[in-house]
């Protein structure tokens, strides 16, 4: 048996989407913020292993002067304590948000960042 679809037009698909999403509901806006954080922290990490990198490389005997290597330090260092700030700002403000009916799952996801952070 050979089964046949018709197209569907895009507005029909559209419109059947949005009822979907109505009909399911969307996350509450600090689950939007906690992948903010965890995105945040990971970044964060990534650039610290590069700030290790750019330490041991600064260390090494060179017949330069140093200067790119401690500009590059200098850059990275700013680039994790921006992304700190940020995510510690947004943690801060986690427990603001949402409901009481999720405050228990919320206050649990805004520990478990905190643990990370």
């Amino acid at each position: 048996m050979l089964l046949s679809f018709a197209p569907i037009a895009l507005p029909t698909l559209l419109s059947a989407l949005k009822k979907t999403l109505v009909l399911q509901g969307l996350p509450p806006s600090w689950v939007d913020d906690s992948e903010e954080i965890a995105a945040n922290i990971q970044r964060a990490k990534a650039k610290m292993a590069e700030l290790a990198k750019a330490h041991s490389k600064a260390l090494m005997p060179s017949f330069g002067d140093g200067k790119e290597d401690q500009r590059a330090i200098e850059v990275l260092t700013k680039e994790i304590t921006d992304l700190l700030r940020k995510s510690e700002k947004r943690l801060r403000n986690l427990s603001n948000n949402g409901s009481s009916e999720d405050s228990t799952l919320q206050k649990n996801v805004q520990r478990s960042l905190a643990t990370d952070l």
